[in-house]
């Protein structure tokens, strides 16, 4: 299976969401709204994608790995769920064989 990230072509995003207090349901609730939210974009031609979330519970923290065009596609997505986000971030994915995603402008480390 190819991976989601080469296959776009498109930059990798994080975004950061902050959750003190906010319980198991709560937090399972949010990441909901925010893969519907990315999946009717991306339904109405959007070229946003939500491809992970990671959530660290001790430290009351998760992380959306999505590809877009812009980080403005990421953030309308966190508008469109009503989900507050600490702050989207393009990244660098480094899977295990590595680096397949680089910000523009910067090397991938495959040539």
């Amino acid at each position: 299976m190819e991976d989601p990230l080469t296959a776009s072509g498109l930059p990798v995003y994080i975004g950061e969401r902050y959750l003190p207090g906010a319980t198991r349901d709560k937090a399972i609730a949010a990441t909901e709204r925010v893969g519907t939210a990315a999946a009717d974009l991306a339904h109405n031609g959007s070229t946003v994608r939500l491809i992970s979330t990671t959530v660290v519970p001790t430290e009351e923290w998760m992380v959306d790995l999505f590809t877009a065009a812009e980080a403005s596609d990421v953030e309308r997505v966190y508008r469109e769920a009503r989900v507050v986000v600490g702050r989207v971030s393009q990244a660098v994915h480094i899977p295990r064989d590595g680096i397949l995603a680089a910000p523009a402008g910067e090397p991938s480390g495959r040539e």
